[in-house]
């Protein structure tokens, strides 16, 4: 028979790859010669196979983009321009407990910073990646103690399910420079952490420049699904922070620590202990409580914080937004806007209260509002003790202020309630009907309106 010339032409009966019988020698050992060559062809392939099959295979395989000008490179280097929490076995699958893929992630990223100058933060040059799926977490886990610049994490379509009680989901303290995109966090039937997320600074350390960006949560938290404990210059946009306890908040800004947060990997400082709390700035979120006697939003101690027009409060009793006065910690330079509401009746009570104890003096200085439409039973702005009682010794002041109200929806709301309460600032409000000056200790400043029945006697010097 004649010597095949490739391993193509073998058959794969074996007796039919055999001479005859009646070759010549040299035909024998031609035959013999490409045998034993197609034996080492099979060889290197099985060779190759296992190389590319090793971990480090995929820089053996080409990859070329597309597109006029693309530069040829490698697999492994294509796929490294980003990391995947599944890189570090997390699997995604809502069954199977990733806890310890998501903190390795964390724990590789601190490690990957790099030091351009040693006057300023590490940089991270990496893109992180948890891909969509459903990621069942059983304790708080650990991303904390971070500054670094660059850090973004890309989550879009993935879903955090936490089995945790009485500790934050997400335990951010003390970092810097964070980007995070898309996460969802939901809590497990039957469990209630404290927030899905906490950030700000614990005992020591430092925490801003941090941004959110579509991440939403959905459940029940003891305290806030977002919990700030001093993360200053922090920016949010079109994020949904969603609670279902009636005693927590969708978000508290909690200066002082007076909520009581609680982390399982950073020293938290005592509560009554103020840190500097500034810029934070929220575009298009929601807040929202669906107890039956929630509050939105919690603020204390807040300096230069910025709430545009896309936002949305959502109550369904009590306020929107309860500012609470603590001892000579005081907001300041303060502006909020959005919409104010509730369910199709009388839920919510109030848009905004301030909350000080009786006898004390206390102020809010450049503080601007714009309801627009508020759905509130009482009043626009409300001032009363912890208890709920009215002052009755004491002054609040809103000073360096301006006051928008376009509408009355539901109800009939009055501008203010609560005793002891004094502005200082400008009105711009168009149903004048409201406006109820008589339940101010002193007033001075603009008043603007549609109504011109409405007399200087009103007004209280």
């Amino acid at each position: 028979m004649p010597v095949p010339s490739s391993l193509n032409d073998l058959s794969t009966t074996p007796a039919l790859n055999s001479p005859a019988g009646s070759e010549s020698p040299a035909l024998v050992d031609d035959y013999l010669r490409t045998h034993a060559a197609f034996i080492k062809q099979v060889d290197n392939a099985a060779a190759k196979s296992a190389t590319l099959a090793a971990s480090g295979g995929s820089a053996l395989v080409g990859y070329l983009p597309a597109g006029t000008g693309a530069v040829a490179t490698n697999v492994q280097s294509k796929l490294r321009e980003f990391v995947s929490v599944k890189d570090f076995g997390a699997v995604g699958d809502g069954v199977t407990d990733d806890s310890n893929a998501l903190e390795t992630m964390w724990q590789y990223i601190k490690n990957s910073a790099v030091n351009y100058d040693p006057t300023a933060l590490d940089w991270v040059t990496t893109r992180y990646v948890i891909p969509p799926g459903k990621y069942r977490v059983t304790r708080s886990i650990n991303w904390t103690n971070l500054l670094a610049w660059n850090i973004h994490i890309e989550a879009k379509g993935a879903l955090i399910v936490a089995e945790v009680n009485g500790k934050p989901v997400m335990d951010m303290l003390n970092t810097r420079g964070v980007h995070l995109d898309g996460l969802s966090v939901q809590t497990a039937s039957g469990y209630t952490p404290q927030s899905a997320f906490l950030a700000g600074i614990g005992a020591t350390g430092t925490c801003g420049n941090n941004r959110f960006s579509a991440v939403k949560t959905a459940g029940s938290f003891s305290i806030a699904a977002f919990h700030n404990i001093g993360s200053e210059t922090t920016r949010y946009d079109f994020c949904y922070w969603q609670n279902t306890v009636g005693t927590g908040y969708a978000y508290a800004a909690d200066c002082n620590n007076l909520l009581g947060a609680v982390s399982d990997y950073v020293t938290i400082r005592a509560a009554s202990t103020p840190v500097s709390f500034t810029s934070n700035a929220f575009y298009g979120c929601r807040f929202a409580n669906y107890a039956a006697s929630g509050n939105s939003v919690y603020l204390e101690g807040t300096a230069g914080w910025f709430f545009d027009k896309m936002n949305y409060f959502l109550a369904f009793d009590n306020a929107n937004i309860v500012i609470k006065q603590a001892g000579s910690i005081r907001t300041a330079s303060l502006k909020i806007a959005g919409l104010f509401e509730t369910t199709q009746g009388a839920g919510l009570k109030d848009c905004v209260k301030i909350v000080m104890d009786d006898g004390a003096v206390s102020a809010i200085d450049g503080f601007e509002l714009d309801v627009a439409t508020p759905h509130a039973s009482r009043s626009v702005i409300r001032l009363e003790t912890p208890t709920g009682a009215e002052l009755t010794s004491g002054e609040f002041i809103i000073r360096t202020a301006i006051i928008k109200w376009d509408s009355v929806w539901v109800g009939t709301p009055t501008l203010f309630s609560g005793a002891m309460l004094s502005f200082q600032g400008d009105l711009y409000v168009r149903p004048s009907a409201n406006i109820n000056l008589s339940k101010l200790v002193k007033m001075h400043g603009c008043i603007y309106t549609t109504d011109a029945s409405l007399g200087i006697g009103n007004m209280r010097i």
